[in-house]
């Protein structure tokens, strides 16, 4: 595997990541007028009681993405590193 192939690697363990953290999230109790935030680590679905209505947060939902897309870009980077340290090391 090539340097490269890392990233989508990398991109799939901070999705699954951050997809689990959404989905425990997600499965908090709520009840019938409370006032509720869904969504790690930016909150991006808004929830209300009787009288609020629910909404999609564009800037949580984004910075959601955005956030999901570095860390999936860092783990590509530190999984590549460690590789090549590893590489170096057998070599001597």
């Amino acid at each position: 595997m090539n340097s490269r192939s890392k990233f989508p690697w990398g991109l799939a363990v901070s999705l699954l990541f951050f997809a689990i953290w959404n989905l425990v999230d997600f499965g908090r109790p709520g009840c019938s007028d409370c006032y509720l935030q869904i969504g790690k680590p930016f909150a991006f679905f808004d929830e209300g009681g009787f009288l609020h209505d629910t909404k999609v947060i564009w800037s949580g939902l984004v910075g959601g993405i955005l956030t999901l897309l570095f860390v999936g870009m860092l783990i590509g980077t530190i999984w590549t590193r460690l590789r090549m340290d590893i590489a170096k090391a057998k070599k001597l």
